[in-house]
């Protein structure tokens, strides 16, 4: 049995919501009782040496940090990204990469770039996005990007 529900719903697909949905017709969507559990956010973990520097550079790119009371973990978060900062071994280090989707690449670059960021400026790609990178202390990469056409006409 299939209850419809409304598609801006994040827990469409929930038991719990299906439950107390039953019986109610929206025309927008599907509830589909023993459906698969919803994804709700990524965060990808870089590998760091010194986690005091990862830390400054990230805040510098206007990201909030704090290290984890535990020690050799910290986490960086902006907006709704966030970022986990690992401490390993110089032996162990692993670089990792992240893709940001932002409203306007170009204003971006030129925020991290004031901070004393080094930033690859963004180009136009054959795909439609406006990207640039930065890379952090320990190579770890993050690419960020918004449609063509969508920076709100700052320079690139």
């Amino acid at each position: 049995m299939s209850t419809r529900v409304a598609a801006h719903d994040p827990d469409q697909t929930s038991p719990t919501t299906c439950q107390a949905l039953r019986g109610l017709d929206t025309n927008v969507g599907v509830c589909k009782v023993g459906a698969m559990a919803t994804v709700r956010r990524a965060a990808p973990i870089f590998a760091v040496r010194d986690l005091n520097a990862s830390m400054a550079h990230y805040q510098r790119m206007g990201f909030a940090t704090r290290a984890y009371e535990g020690g050799g973990y910290g986490f960086a978060t902006r907006d709704r990204v966030e970022i986990h900062l690992g401490v390993v071994r110089e032996t162990s280090l692993r670089t990792g990469s992240a893709y940001l989707f932002v409203d306007d690449a170009a204003q971006l670059a030129q925020e991290w770039s004031t901070a004393g960021v080094h930033v690859h400026r963004p180009k136009d790609t054959e795909w439609g996005m406006h990207e640039g990178a930065v890379e952090d202390p320990d190579g770890n990469v993050i690419r960020f990007g918004s449609p063509i056409g969508s920076d709100q006409g700052h320079a690139t």
